[in-house]
């Protein structure tokens, strides 16, 4: 009994050993198969996106049907005989090797089905053992037959052809014109981008920075790279169009004047159109308005002042002055005076607002520096303060003689001064030759107005000259 077990066993065993090389051959040939099938539909859905640059809606329909493809191939083909090979999944049964075996060996079908079927049908019965005995019979007979010798593994050699032949295009491609595989493999992948059908040229722009400062002018260097040239090429700017400079064959330029705003351009001769650019503008620091604040010496009874765009000022010496400046496009501001030659940054008090005090006390010119984060070099603003010095009170004073007295004095005078006169007195000596100099007490007069200017007196004094 032991005998007849071991010998089924061992045929069984050759059964299992024939699965597995027939998965192996499974495997190899769906190796060929995948990488064949896969390289052709590569080479395909390239060389025809090569030829008619299909819009982004087609492309995507070609990617996904690739990965598609790709996904279902590798999973036919690859994985699931892996899995079977690792007896994972449903495999194939006895019964079905064995036939697949009868077809190599043709006296071999029936003997060995016929074993398979004795033993599932032993079971079955109280007394087996003439089963048994023909079990043991047609095991010994099966047994020195190589069952895997039905799968011919170097039968995989003709479908060989099948994977070589899409690689070796695919190869000499990327040798020879590599550009028929690298460039719509790209445009394959990039899907939500449109692409411009190549042409025999196109336009590449020199100038590697495409920014000017406002108000500015910028020279574009164009060049035409490819294989023709074109006779005339235009510019679009803003939907305005105009003629290229041409300065040699391959060469073009424009120039952008006095440039206020971002300007969207393109580049086109004939057929051929470049994408958009944009000429950047950089917005120049300036000066929308600004405050002067006159804060005038209390002595000379002035009320302060504010004026309004005015740089070129006249004030009196000693006048605090507060500048407030509001801005725009502006990083930090500079005030630099003849002064003291330093240059000091204006504090900031808000988002567009600037701030600066000083205390005039003679003529000077003072600058005005603007910067932001783009430009650091601008233009300055210039402007010139005078000063009015504070001028000592003109006197003017006449002395007349009575005719009929001569102690008698009559005195006349005028007096004058710009910010006006606050007090007026007459002081007055009389000089002996016996006696050191009398001071007298002296004489003030009443004013009109402490901002008199100009003040005319006239009066007689009377006094002992004895």
């Amino acid at each position: 009994m032991l005998w007849n077990e071991n010998y089924y066993d061992q045929l069984i065993l050759k059964i299992d050993q024939f699965t597995r090389k027939f998965y192996i051959n499974q495997l190899i040939r769906g190796a060929l198969y995948f990488t064949g099938l896969l390289t052709l539909v590569f080479l395909a859905y390239n060389l025809l996106e090569n030829q008619f640059y299909f819009s982004k809606s087609v492309r995507t329909v070609l990617s996904f049907s690739y990965l598609g493809l790709f996904g279902f191939s590798l999973w036919y083909w690859i994985i699931t005989p892996l899995m079977h090979y690792f007896q994972l999944g449903k495999l194939i049964s006895h019964e079905e090797a064995a036939k697949i075996i009868g077809t190599h060996f043709s006296d071999v079908e029936d003997k060995l089905l016929n074993v398979l079927q004795l033993k599932s049908q032993s079971v079955n019965y109280s007394d087996r053992s003439l089963i048994e005995a023909s079990i043991q019979q047609k095991s010994v007979e099966l047994n020195p037959i190589p069952f895997v010798q039905a799968i011919d593994l170097q039968k995989n050699r003709k479908y060989i052809q099948y994977a070589i032949a899409p690689l070796l295009i695919l190869f000499s491609l990327l040798v020879w014109a590599p550009g028929m595989i690298q460039k719509p493999t790209q445009r394959l992948i990039q899907i939500n981008k449109d692409f411009e059908k190549e042409a025999p040229f196109h336009f590449k722009l020199e100038s590697e920075e495409l920014h000017v400062e406002q108000n500015g002018t910028f020279e574009l260097k164009i060049k035409i790279d490819g294989s023709t040239t074109p006779a005339e090429a235009y510019i679009d700017v803003d939907h305005f169009q105009y003629r290229l400079k041409k300065d040699r064959p391959d060469e073009f330029s424009y120039t952008f004047s006095n440039v206020q705003k971002d300007l969207p351009f393109k580049l086109f001769a004939g057929n051929i159109v470049s994408p958009e650019y944009t000429l950047k503008v950089i917005m120049k620091p300036v000066i929308q308005s600004f405050q002067v604040h006159l804060e005038y010496p209390g002595y000379i009874g002035k009320k302060n002042e504010l004026l309004e765009n005015t740089g070129d000022l006249i004030i009196p010496v000693g006048t605090k002055v507060r500048w407030n400046f509001n801005m725009a496009y502006t990083d930090h501001l500079y005030f630099k005076s003849s002064e003291d030659k330093s240059q000091l940054e204006i504090s900031r008090q808000g988002e567009h607002d600037f701030q600066f005090s000083k205390k005039v006390l003679k003529d000077q010119s003072y600058s005005l520096y603007l910067q932001n984060n783009q430009l650091k070099n601008t233009d300055s603003v210039n402007y010139q303060i005078s000063t009015i010095p504070d001028q000592f009170p003109q006197i003017q004073v006449d002395q007349f003689e009575d005719s009929t007295d001569w102690k008698v004095r009559y005195y006349s005078g005028d007096f004058s001064d710009d910010y006006g006169i606050r007090n007026l007195n007459f002081n007055y000596s009389i000089k002996k030759k016996t006696v050191p100099n009398q001071r007298c007490k002296p004489k003030r007069f009443r004013l009109l107005s402490i901002k008199q200017a100009v003040v005319l007196i006239m009066f007689l004094m009377q006094v002992n000259l004895n």
